[in-house]
């Protein structure tokens, strides 16, 4: 039954957990974490972490479209 709803989150593209995110990031958890906390569309329900996989992606493409000026 847990691998049915794992599987439904998956396909609408939603992570559950820093180790998810951290994995579809190619990053370290440590690293999502961080990045978490300054401003990477992440949102806490309960003791979990979400995040779209869709908002994930618009978030870096807009950080890395920043000059590094600012």
């Amino acid at each position: 039954m847990k691998s049915k709803t794992s599987a439904s989150s998956a396909e609408r593209g939603v992570l559950k957990g820093w180790p998810a995110i951290a994995k579809f990031l190619g990053q370290p958890v440590s690293v999502a974490q961080r990045w978490g906390k300054t401003g990477m569309p992440v949102k806490k329900q309960g003791r979990f972490v979400t995040a779209l996989q869709e908002e994930l992606i618009a978030g870096l493409g807009a950080k890395l479209g920043e000059s590094p000026c600012t």
